[in-house]
């Protein structure tokens, strides 16, 4: 990251030096760009970090480089919460997620680039399932994965498919909002969770409002929000709600788990009631080394899995997962041998995801 030219103050990041760092991050094919003192910057490329020269930033970089990317309201936010979503945009490049949060009392940035051509759901080898899912008029769906996992782009990816098929009212509810979806056969009304409203409950109270079919909840993070999806998608609009769980089992238990003791068995039985599907995913390095491709997990609402699901037995879905192929249910270690077949992902390693399942770990 080059340093301003002579004349301006020592340690700080000019406007031209950052936006010269997106670029490159971008050219590369980041994933990810880290910003913190005490180090160069540092870029994810196909899940490998790998530092931008040799020179570390200082507190006063860190701080120059907040200033360029957020607004002074976004930064009070940061200096009140100790951490702040934003999206930024940089012309002739794209768009931007930062999360800036406070570290040992200086400030590190979280960057990830957001592609400005919204994704496809045939091109991101989603199984067909997937696609069939985010057709379905009603219901609740859900999304899950861990942190860096794409489910931004699989959730976009959804949303475009719809906007594309439906004539429907879509309202996404997101913090930061990411991909821009412009109005096809559906309306696509986005808000930005802290700017456009306060929080997840109070969108999601709002949208019930506001005429939607499909409602899209970034991420479910408290016993509210997962409530307000529950009784949203029992209300005759197609939910899509999003959860930083790694398998569909976990993401379930996660939505029921979230609920006060003596209330979870009501909350079963209405997520029994209104579930369509759960999709889980994991990203892994492409065979050809050209970026990373998703592996898809996906559990389809069968009268065996709603069963499993109301007498809170969740426990036991993986195997209905395993025996469920003539469903369109696909398993991880089924996902990756399909792609292994193709050419993207290689053969020569159990992913983590085997290892736990085969007890190998």
């Amino acid at each position: 990251m080059r340093r301003r030219s002579a004349g301006t103050r020592k340690g700080t990041v000019s406007v031209l030096d950052l936006d010269a760092l997106l670029r490159d991050a971008t050219a590369q094919g980041a994933s990810d760009i880290h910003v913190a003192v005490e180090v160069p910057p540092v870029l994810r490329i196909s899940g490998a970090l790998v530092r931008q020269g040799s020179e570390a930033l200082t507190v006063a970089d860190c701080d120059a480089a907040l200033g360029h990317l957020a607004t002074e309201e976004q930064a009070g936010r940061l200096q009140e919460r100790g951490e702040v979503d934003f999206s930024y945009s940089l012309s002739g490049v794209g768009r931007f997620r930062v999360a800036a949060f406070r570290q040992r009392g200086s400030v590190s940035l979280a960057i990830r680039p957001i592609p400005s051509r919204l994704p496809d759901l045939r091109e991101l080898h989603t199984p067909d399932a997937v696609v069939a899912l985010a057709l379905r008029p009603s219901g609740l769906i859900v999304l899950a994965g861990r942190a860096g996992s794409g489910k931004s782009t699989t959730m976009a990816a959804m949303v475009d498919c719809i906007n594309r098929e439906r004539a429907a009212h879509v309202i996404t509810l997101e913090d930061p909002v990411e991909y821009l979806h412009r109005h096809r056969r559906s309306v696509i009304n986005q808000r930005e969770i802290g700017v456009d409203s306060l929080g997840f409950p109070q969108a999601l109270r709002a949208a019930l409002r506001q005429n939607p079919d499909v409602i899209v909840v970034g991420e479910v993070r408290d016993a509210d929000t997962a409530q307000l999806a529950l009784t949203a998608a029992g209300m005759g609009p197609l939910v899509i709600a999003v959860v930083r769980q790694p398998d569909t089992a976990s993401a379930l238990e996660y939505l029921v788990g979230l609920q006060p003791p003596e209330q979870q068995g009501q909350a079963s039985w209405q997520l029994a009631s209104v579930l369509e599907g759960a999709v889980a995913q994991v990203l892994l390095p492409r065979r050809d080394g050209a970026g990373r491709v998703a592996v898809f997990e996906v559990l389809m609402a069968t009268p065996a899995v709603r069963t499993l699901v109301r007498e809170g037995k969740r426990q036991q879905l993986p195997s209905l997962v395993r025996a469920g192929i003539r469903h369109g249910m696909r398993t991880l270690d089924q996902s990756w041998r399909d792609l292994v077949e193709q050419g993207l992902l290689d053969d020569g390693e159990i992913p983590p995801f085997s290892v736990a399942a085969a007890g190998l770990g």
